[in-house]
């Protein structure tokens, strides 16, 4: 057991790095993609909230091991309280402002979701698998296909696709896990897409980064209940 701990947080470390990295992109972009009156907070409490989950989610070494990711976020509850309170414009928007920074913690705590996968006894073949699905999802939902719904269902039949080829090649996996897998990836890249597409401020760097990133910090949520069925 002691050897197994080990092996699985060594195994999720370079996940963790990965996943800083993306929460600290998402911080930076959230602002202009949620449209927040005044931006110089929530990129703050977005970051600190993330790192605060990954972390926790990486050094817990008993089941469950996100519990202690509501204790980041409510640290992000009240760091958005505060970072409001220093505003000097008024408070123009305060409740949006909030709610829209509140919510992007919430978001950036899903990254703990896939550490928390990967340290399972089945975590990194459903990772792996899931990972690959998201990959050719948002390649799809990328294309110019119109009408919404078409690209919709086509993003899930591939994701799902792809998810089932994976189930046969990625070790450890079967073809169960990589339909499931590959389907709840592409449904979540695809519901994302309806919510946050056809936006101008997508368009530029920042935020269509963290538009892109939304549906994968989301989906880590989703994969750590999914290892639970598959065990």
């Amino acid at each position: 057991m002691a050897a197994w701990l080990s092996e699985s947080l060594g195994t999720a470390l370079p996940l963790v790095l990965v996943s800083l990295v993306l929460v600290c992109l998402l911080a930076g972009g959230w602002p202009r993609v949620s449209g927040q009156p005044f931006q110089s907070g929530t990129p703050i409490v977005l970051g600190a909230t993330g790192l605060v989950a990954l972390v926790t989610a990486w050094r817990t070494t008993t089941e469950p091991v996100l519990r202690f990711v509501a204790v980041a976020i409510a640290m992000a509850l009240a760091m958005s309280f505060l970072a409001e309170m220093l505003r000097k414009d008024g408070r123009l928007g305060l409740v949006n402002s909030i709610s829209a920074t509140i919510t992007g913690a919430i978001i950036a705590t899903g990254f703990a979701g896939w550490v928390a996968a990967v340290r399972s006894q089945t975590g990194a073949a459903l990772v792996i698998t899931a990972a690959l699905a998201l990959v050719f999802a948002a390649a799809v939902v990328a294309l110019p296909i119109h009408p919404g719904w078409l690209a919709a269902a086509i993003t899930v039949w591939v994701a799902s696709g792809v998810g089932l080829l994976a189930g046969f090649l990625v070790p450890n996996s079967n073809w169960d896990i990589g339909v499931i897998a590959g389907a709840t990836a592409g449904i979540t890249v695809a519901a994302f897409r309806v919510l946050l597409s056809d936006e101008h401020r997508y368009r530029d760097t920042i935020p269509g980064m963290a538009t892109a990133i939304v549906p994968v910090a989301v989906s880590g949520i989703v994969m750590y209940a999914l290892h639970w069925l598959f065990l």
